[in-house]
């Protein structure tokens, strides 16, 4: 479970034996790599390369989401939008484990969040496990659905920015970005 409490708190707390997820840390804005421009506490979560760790991932993203106080957001619109940071966080995650690492639960994976004070969520994944370069990747057309393959789709429908950085020394990084602000034009109300 994560610990929000202590905005200040600096030590990693131990998820304990039995759990896949090794640590939790809440720091301010201005330790992170995310945008400086966070208002909230900025939450991250160290876990090993396992598909059960998807969860605390999940929970992460909705705590940073309904805590960060985002302006003119209703409930059921912050609702839809988090539903979405979800699905696309979970395909993102699931993929770098089945791929990245083959399945195998010995790397690590570590996963910050943050909202700007412009509504914007941001979510960095920095991992050990193989690169994948994800900013040539060609993303498939729905209207050719296939058994697999469509995560990169889902993701793009779900978020409004991915990008891969060129790993350096065994560590690769994605960010995702998504506004959490409603829409001017309407369009995903």
């Amino acid at each position: 479970m994560l610990n929000t409490s202590d905005p200040g708190r600096e030590p990693l707390i131990d998820a304990g034996p039995q759990q896949a997820c090794l640590a939790v840390k809440l720091a301010a804005a201005h330790d992170t790599g995310l945008a400086s421009s966070c208002v909230a506490a900025r939450h991250e979560l160290v876990v090993t390369s396992d598909l059960k760790c998807l969860s605390e991932i999940r929970s992460m993203v909705r705590i940073t989401c309904e805590t960060s106080q985002v302006a003119d957001c209703d409930d059921t619109h912050l609702r839809k939008k988090i539903a979405e940071l979800e699905l696309a966080l979970t395909e993102l995650v699931s993929n770098v484990i089945r791929h990245g690492f083959d399945g195998k639960t010995g790397g690590w994976l570590e996963v910050s969040a943050g909202v700007t004070s412009d509504g914007v969520f941001e979510f960095q994944l920095v991992h050990n496990g193989r690169p994948f370069d994800g900013n040539n990747a060609e993303i498939p057309e729905i209207t050719n659905p296939q058994d697999g393959g469509m995560g990169l789709f889902l993701i793009s429908e779900c978020v409004d920015q991915v990008s891969y950085d060129p790993p350096v020394e065994d560590t690769c990084r994605i960010y995702l970005t998504k506004n959490l602000l409603p829409s001017d034009q309407g369009d995903d109300e």
